[in-house]
């Protein structure tokens, strides 16, 4: 018989090709992955060399200038904090504001000289710091070199100085890294990471260029500094009211409060 007028049976489709998904990577102006934590922090090498070693080896850093002690004065009745309003924290760190000048004390090994030596103070945040996003901060004590914070000198004793630092009105709000670098003409020498140097960066009502700038002095101290306040409970035609404890200024607070902002993209800006 003829195949003429038969309807021709449709094949079965192929089965789907089982493949891994294509990598997501990062484009265009965005060259590492975005941060969303600042709790998780990259350490910055102590030494960063200019160039490729020679046949003998690096050359020693040893005849330059050299970082003794860094003292972040971050005592509860020092200046820093009575003048940020943080000394009544729980914390042995430093807390201070955005948007204005707090003090840090650096120990050389010999006096500081102003028109020879380089140096920086360097803030980290992130487990990616790049200067672009404001997660690598180089703060410098010449006006003839000058970041997004601002930096200088207001006062030298032989080998100790006292460096001012303003973090920008709108930097991101978390705990950094500090590190101090001396340039050399071989490379850049770092102090070593430590603990106790990491300083608390907050939002600062008292600053007029910050967002959360609050006029009025009353409003400051009962939205900002009041410990204690008044909770309202019940129905909407039977309300009472009880005292309520906000319990801001113990130091696990803090690292509560960056754990939430960070998970809500309030502490980096991208």
């Amino acid at each position: 018989m003829s195949d003429q007028g038969a309807t021709p049976t449709p094949s079965t489709a192929p089965p789907p090709t089982i493949r891994r998904p294509p990598k997501v990577d990062n484009r265009g102006r965005t060259s590492g992955p975005i941060d969303s934590s600042n709790l998780e922090a990259k350490d910055i090498p102590e030494i960063e060399y200019f160039a490729a070693p020679g046949p003998r080896g690096y050359p020693p850093m040893t005849g330059f200038l050299d970082i003794w002690d860094v003292d972040m004065m971050k005592g509860q009745n020092e200046s820093n904090k009575i003048d940020h309003h943080t000394n009544l924290y729980h914390s042995d760190n430093l807390i201070v504001r955005r948007g204005q000048e707090f003090q840090v004390k650096i120990t050389f090994n010999r006096p500081y000289k102003p028109n020879e030596d380089k140096i920086a103070v360097e803030f980290v945040i992130g487990s990616n710091p790049q200067y672009s996003k404001g997660t690598y901060i180089p703060v410098f004590p010449t006006k003839a070199r000058q970041s997004y914070w601002g930096g200088r000198i207001t006062q030298i004793n032989d080998n100790v100085i006292t460096m001012g630092i303003t973090p920008g009105a709108s930097c991101i709000v978390g705990k950094y890294h500090l590190y101090i670098a001396v340039q050399t003409p071989f490379g850049i020498r770092r102090t070593k990471r430590e603990n106790s140097r990491d300083i608390y960066i907050l939002f600062n009502p008292w600053a007029a260029d910050d967002a959360v700038f609050l006029y009025d002095e009353e409003e400051r101290q009962e939205c900002v500094m009041n410990e204690m306040g008044i909770i309202y409970h019940g129905a909407y035609d039977d309300i009472s009211e009880r005292n309520w404890n906000y319990g801001q200024v113990r130091g696990m607070y803090i690292k509560i409060f960056l754990i939430y902002s960070s998970i809500y993209f309030l502490c980096f800006i991208t």
